[in-house]
């Protein structure tokens, strides 16, 4: 608890001329004593334990034991702190969380520094690749808290988003944004510009630059990508050491081998390597001791490739059966409708095309638990749908009709769709569509009609492709681009894609479509919109991708921006005054020893002393 005056405890020293008293005051006792007492005198206890029993057995001397406490606590301004008053009333706060800030202790002098500016109302913005609100008009003990549970990522830091971010989220005209930073490289435009669009917003903006140990000293992995060969993978990695020359062991561990290396480089040189690689997850480490360890380690990973099973239900002639046939990790199992349906159990991927006839209520009830069990359902577009009963509640969409010609346009970013020009493809008819609720949509029409739209049912999933099987609607079957779009498709429904594409370079914004468990690098997370931006193996719906730092710019922890720290707005200092508001404990103590004097008196009356 704290004091207000600490001197005031002096009083305590009035507890000792109290004991004094109580030792050395005589007591008159009447007894009648037996000859044989001098038998019992070699019995008698030792000095200190009678004035110890003397001390004990008088119930007043504790009691004013415990006033004289009081009384000194009373004279020593006792108060607790329930609030505390800061001269700024609006806050923002702006921390680089960005790879460099890693290296020796510059995040945790950021934090440190950021308790510091803390005002009446606060906002946190924390930098990265993609700037995010941390918190938004909160007391100091509500910042501090998300302060305390703030960590960096591996990629550079967008300062200017983020200071602009700042600026938005304080009224305008008033407030201060405070950018804590070690000023080294950052991405996206310069931060100057956008402090002066914050000064125009009637902003104070505040530059701390951060040091940390000031060891500039660094050595790792600057780059890296994945090539296949006849024989399997290659990876191949830049090792770059900055500003001193270094002796570096290098550790590739691949397939359950380990294999080690050791590398000279000079001062800012670099050299660039290769290993062979196997599937599943490779590490390369470097064993040094430097300044930033996220560059130290890079991870790779490489799916594991096998044979897709695939049925597909439709006409023999089916350009999509075509594309999926040739497709040599794929085997394909043709039937029609009108066929004996075997067990759908085992098979990776079923697609159902058009046959221009309805799916059997059989058929339905065998497609609707192969996708609650966890099976991945393609159906492609056709007029039977719209009056088809057995398959119509597994799609991610409700038919209405048809409409007439359209251009169609990508809405959402997936490897589904990447790099297939969807603007280029005549559609001469399609199908009037509205996405379900929980339902993701691709592509869409001019009209706002669902084209290639999917959503999860059950432990499944389903997608609908709404271009034409065989009815000709589009032109899109006799597009070069048709098989790679069956490829991505089967390849993201099966966990299976291209190698590179599982390995990623931290600051990655990653659409999930739904909110999923991720485990990642630091624990289990649960989003819808993942930021990559730790180094390590993530894993999200059965899928595993290996993110790394590799960014030469952020490695070079020496290097100083032309950003200069300082005030810009408000005047040439900025101080922030702070004070505490508090409770005065003085008159609870002098209540309570008002009630500890009227008891005494009561003893002493029921003693018959007064």
């Amino acid at each position: 608890m704290p004091l207000g005056e600490p001197l005031g405890l002096l009083a305590l020293l009035g507890a000792i001329p109290i004991i004094v008293a109580y030792l050395l005051r005589p007591r008159k006792v009447r007894m009648e004593v037996p000859s044989i007492i001098v038998l019992f005198e070699a019995y008698r206890p030792k000095r200190f334990e009678r004035i110890f029993k003397k001390l004990v057995k008088d119930t007043l001397l504790p009691l004013q034991l415990i006033a004289i406490l009081l009384f000194a606590l009373a004279l020593s301004g006792p108060y607790i702190v329930i609030g505390e008053q800061v001269s700024s009333q609006n806050v923002a706060i702006v921390i680089d969380a960005s790879g460099s800030m890693m290296a020796d202790g510059r995040f945790e002098e950021a934090l440190k520094k950021a308790e510091g500016y803390l005002g009446a109302k606060n906002t946190i913005v924390v930098a990265k690749s993609r700037p995010m609100v941390a918190l938004e008009d909160a007391p100091p003990s509500e910042a501090r808290k998300v302060l305390s549970g703030l960590r960096c990522g591996a990629s550079s830091a967008d300062l200017s988003s983020a200071i602009l971010l700042a600026s938005e989220k304080l009224p305008r005209g008033e407030g201060t944004i405070v950018l804590i930073s070690d000023l080294s490289h950052y991405r996206g435009e310069n931060p100057v510009g956008a402090i002066s669009m914050a000064r125009g917003n009637g902003h104070t903006v505040v530059v701390d630059e951060v040091v940390g140990n000031g060891n500039t000293d660094n050595v790792g992995i600057v780059d890296g990508w994945i090539e296949s060969g006849e024989g399997g993978y290659i990876f191949h990695y830049e090792v770059k050491s900055y500003y001193q020359p270094r002796n570096v062991e290098i550790e590739a561990e691949s397939g359950g081998k380990k294999t080690k290396t050791t590398l000279n480089l000079g001062a800012d040189e670099s050299e660039f390597l290769t290993t062979q690689l196997s599937a599943g997850t490779s590490v390369i480490r470097l064993n040094v001791k430097d300044s930033l360890s996220a560059d130290n380690i890079a991870y790779i990973y490489i799916p594991t490739r096998g044979t897709r099973e695939i049925l597909f239900i439709g006409n023999s002639t089916s350009p999509a059966l075509v594309a999926m046939d040739v497709m040599k990790e794929n085997y394909v199992k043709s039937i029609t409708r009108q066929s004996s349906i075997p067990s759908l159990a085992g098979y990776d991927v079923v697609v159902v095309g058009d046959e221009g006839a309805k799916i059997s209520k059989e058929l339905g009830m065998m497609l609707k638990a192969y996708v609650e069990s966890g099976g991945k359902l393609v159906v492609l577009g056709s007029e039977s749908l719209m009056s088809d009963m057995a398959i119509g509640e597994l799609l991610p969409v409700e038919i209405k009709g048809t409409f007439n010609e359209t251009i169609l346009s990508v809405v959402s970013k997936s490897e589904v769709v990447d790099g297939i020009p969807f603007n280029g493809i005549s559609v001469v008819k399609g199908l009037e569509t509205m996405g379900k609720e929980g339902s993701i949509t691709l592509v869409e029409s001019s009209m706002g009609y669902p084209v290639i739209s999917y959503w999860e049912f059950g432990r499944g999933v389903v997608v609908y492709v709404g271009l034409s099987d065989m009815g000709g609607w589009d032109d899109f079957p006799s597009k070069p681009e048709y098989p790679i779009f069956w490829l991505q498709l089967l390849n993201w429904l099966t966990g299976v894609g291209d190698a590179q594409s599982y390995n990623v370079k931290a600051g990655m914004l990653m659409p999930l479509g739904s909110m999923k468990e991720v485990i990642t690098p630091s624990g289990k997370v649960i989003t819808d919109l993942l930021l990559l931006d730790e180094v390590g193996i993530y894993t999200v719906d059965d899928k595993t991708y290996a993110v790394n730092m590799f960014d030469s710019l952020e490695s070079d922890i020496g290097f100083k921006s032309s950003l200069e720290p300082g005030v810009y707005g408000g005047g040439a200092t900025y101080t922030l005054e702070r004070s505490e508001n508090r409770m005065d404990l003085t008159w609870i103590a002098l209540a309570v020893l008002g009630v500890i004097c009227v008891g005494e008196l009561f003893i002493l009356r029921r003693r018959g002393e007064l």
